[in-house]
């Protein structure tokens, strides 16, 4: 060592540091610029999420048919573990709705929800194993409003497709849908 010269940490690193002994000016660089990119995602994912973008989106469907129309809401991006809306709506055209329908959901798409309940509850439920049918009386109603009432399963991380059939009288509805879901 010279005289005059200030001696470094680096000198006093043990042997067979893998801290570097004379890092290039390049390799410094990439390192800053590596740090504030970093910080930058972070910072992004962190104002994304503070604006919405991360949590639960819904949205809403409408087929028009010959008696009745028919709306589902539904959640169009959800997380795992977020109460995940999931609404069937059936209106008249006519006055008054046929006096049963009849609902059908993939069991496929039933199967990403936690289910807390359903309201109201159906006459009847059958399935046939890759679709769920529900079975309402309507006694004389115009506005049939299902709302199923779940969570997304903790386990869920991938999107999946659905679609309703509603059928009564003589029309058949049917309204597709997709869900995403985030990690």
């Amino acid at each position: 060592m010279s005289r005059g010269a200030a001696k470094s940490v680096l000198d006093d690193r043990p042997p067979g540091s893998t801290f570097p002994t004379n890092p290039s000016p390049r390799w410094d660089m990439f390192e800053r610029v590596l740090r504030w990119v970093s910080v930058a995602v972070v910072f992004g994912i962190v104002v994304l999420a503070l604006l919405g973008f991360a949590g639960l989106a819904t949205g809403s469907a409408t087929t028009d048919g010959d008696e009745f129309d028919v709306r589902v809401e539904y959640a169009t991006v959800s997380r795992p573990g977020l109460a995940t809306p999931f609404v069937i709506e059936v209106e008249s055209n006519a006055g008054v709705l046929p006096d049963e329908l009849t609902i059908e959901i993939p069991r496929a798409y039933m199967s990403m929800f936690d289910e807390n309940g359903l309201d109201p509850a159906p006459d009847s439920v059958s399935s046939d194993g890759t679709t769920e049918v529900w079975t309402f009386q309507t006694d004389d109603v115009s506005t049939l409003s299902i709302d199923f009432d779940a969570r997304l399963q903790p386990n869920m991380h991938y999107s999946r497709d659905g679609w309703v059939v509603v059928r009564g009288g003589d029309s058949e509805v049917r309204v597709d849908f997709r869900t995403r879901v985030m990690p």
